[in-house]
This record gives C-alpha cells, structure tokens and sequence, in this order.
C-alpha cells in the first residue's frame, strides 16, 4: 500500500522496503562477484548452450524464411524482362 504525501508526513524522504531490497540484492551480487570472481555454475553453463543453440537455429531458419521470399520477387522480374523483350525486341 501507498502512501499519499499528505499520508507520509515527515517520513516522506523514507524509502520503501522493496526499494531496500532490491538495493541490497544489487549490492550482493556485487560483493559476491568481486569476492569470488567470475563464477559459473551448472545450470548456468547448461543456460548458455541451450540459448546459443536456439539463436543459431533461429537464424538459419530466418536465412531460410528470407530465400524463400526472394524466390518469387525474383521468378516476377524474370517475368517483366521477358515481356519486355517480347513486346520490344
């Protein structure tokens, strides 16, 4: 719940718990990185791989998906400069 300003009084420079928190997280995390270093674990790993193997898969199915669309553009130019040729040559 939210307080409003009036509500607040002379606690209104106070912050929200959910604020502390996530600040106490962030600075964690911080302190366990510059403590430990860069560690990974497994799950994390095993994270990593699996994304890298979508995004592959994702890419050559949009390399795929782009040639297909190429192929009709491509069988219509041919088309127009036949015509031309017919009607002008």
């Amino acid at each position: 719940m939210r307080l409003s300003e009036a509500e607040k009084g002379p606690y209104h420079k106070m912050r929200e718990v959910s604020a502390l928190r996530t600040q106490f997280q962030c600075e964690y995390r911080l302190y366990l990185k510059q403590k430990l270093g860069d560690t990974h674990s497994l799950a994390s790993v095993i994270g990593t791989e699996l994304h890298s193997r979508v995004s592959i898969q994702s890419y050559k199915l949009n390399v795929e998906k782009t040639e297909n669309r190429l192929a009709p553009l491509v069988i219509i130019i041919l088309i127009l400069i036949a015509g031309f040729v017919w009607i002008f040559g």
